[in-house]
């Protein structure tokens, strides 16, 4: 991946990230993009830092009440999970509580901006 070995050059770090799924969104992305065919293969050959979910305890314990979405109320520990991977990873350095705080702050300005969106009847996505 020419892309990713450019931004390392930089001296940036380059992750991809999948997102905890379960029940049938997991079951048709395993049957339309088989991981052992694209995840894991395109995992020994990219320079970058690739995380599944299914790597990772954190990220297998949370309750996707839709099948592809975390629970609001699990938005603090998906945060806290997500920095102790970055850290255990080498990719960010072990956070601080105060770089924990910092995340949570912009995760509420994010949240009050979709909800401030949606009751404006703006169409908002993901951030």
């Amino acid at each position: 991946s020419a892309w990713v070995t450019t931004i390392q050059a930089r001296g940036g770090k380059v992750v991809i990230f999948r997102e905890p799924s379960a029940g049938e969104h997991l079951a048709l992305d395993e049957k339309n993009y088989p991981r052992d065919l694209y995840w894991d293969a395109y995992a020994r050959l990219s320079p970058a830092t690739l995380i599944e979910f299914r790597d990772e305890p954190e990220f297998v314990r949370m309750v996707l009440p839709d099948t592809s979405h975390i629970d609001g109320l699990d938005v603090p520990h998906f945060t806290d999970a997500l920095l102790t991977v970055l850290a255990r990873r080498g990719i960010i350095a072990t956070p601080s509580l105060t770089d924990v705080h910092a995340m949570r702050s912009l995760q509420r300005v994010a949240e009050t901006s979709t909800h401030a969106d949606l009751a404006a009847g703006k169409r908002s996505f993901a951030r």
